[in-house]
Parts: C-alpha cells; structure tokens; sequence
C-alpha cells in the first residue's frame, strides 16, 4: 500500500518518528561496520527534509490478508513485492 502525505502536521509526525528510531539506530542498534560506512556520506538521524518535501509517500509491507471467512492468510514474498512496486512506482513518477 502507498499513502501520499501532504499534510504539515502529519509530515511533522512523520519527521519526529523517523527522527527517534534513527537515533535509536545511529545510538545503539547499528553495527560499527555500519557507521564506518556511513560516516563519509555524513548521514545523521537529522530528516528535515521529511517536513520540506511537498509530499511524502508512505509505503506499507502487507504480510497477511484477511479472507472472507475471516482467517488469515500469509502472503509470500512481501520484502520482493515491496521492493518492486516501489521500483515501479518511482518509474512512474520518472515518466
């Protein structure tokens, strides 16, 4: 599923959530090997850019579905079909 936020206040939400989990990232999950590599692009958890963009698109993995019955169903392959909408959808927006 893709969600396009144009929303001031919502972007801002937006920015303040990414902003805390890539502290949590750069602070204490991500691998020194990791932030090595990182370094000389000078990348931070600071995504102020999330708040100046006209619009963000959200993107959803969805990894089950509900069938009429009511029960769950898996889907397979959710990482491999996210990452090729979302290649089809930048495609899109190139052409």
């Amino acid at each position: 599923h893709f969600a396009v936020v144009s929303d001031p206040a919502l972007k801002r939400r937006v920015r303040e959530a990414a902003e805390a989990e890539e502290r949590e990232f750069y602070a204490r999950r991500a691998p020194h090997e990791w932030l090595a590599a990182l370094a000389p692009l000078g990348t931070d958890a600071s995504k102020p850019f999330l708040e100046t963009a006209p619009h963000l698109i959200a993107i959803f993995a969805q990894p089950h579905g509900v069938a009429p019955t009511g029960e769950v169903v898996k889907h397979y392959y959710v990482s491999e079909s996210v990452g090729i909408a979302t290649g089809l959808l930048i495609a899109a927006l190139h052409t």
